[in-house]
């Protein structure tokens, strides 16, 4: 299996495509998503997990505007 990749809940396609790219998925309440290699957004305009203060060493990908597989190219390219 691929890294770990923490997706907002709202993004169910998203979470469906990295599954099925072998891709270990979990949602942001899950204790487990500060680890995630990537975190998938829904935007960067809304408060980040309802805090600012936040410490990720995780690439912070931001979904807006992009497919399910645009989403999957962004989380294959910066995972690798």
């Amino acid at each position: 299996m691929k890294e770990t990749i923490a997706v907002e809940e709202e993004l169910s396609s998203v979470v469906n495509v990295l599954e099925n790219a072998g891709y270990h998925v979990v949602g942001m309440d899950d204790p487990g998503w500060k680890d995630a290699a990537a975190v998938v957004i829904s935007g960067v305009d809304r408060d980040f997990m309802d805090a600012q203060n936040i410490s990720t060493r995780a690439s912070v990908i931001d979904a807006s505007g992009l497919t399910a597989e645009q989403v999957l190219k962004v989380v294959e390219d910066r995972t690798s």
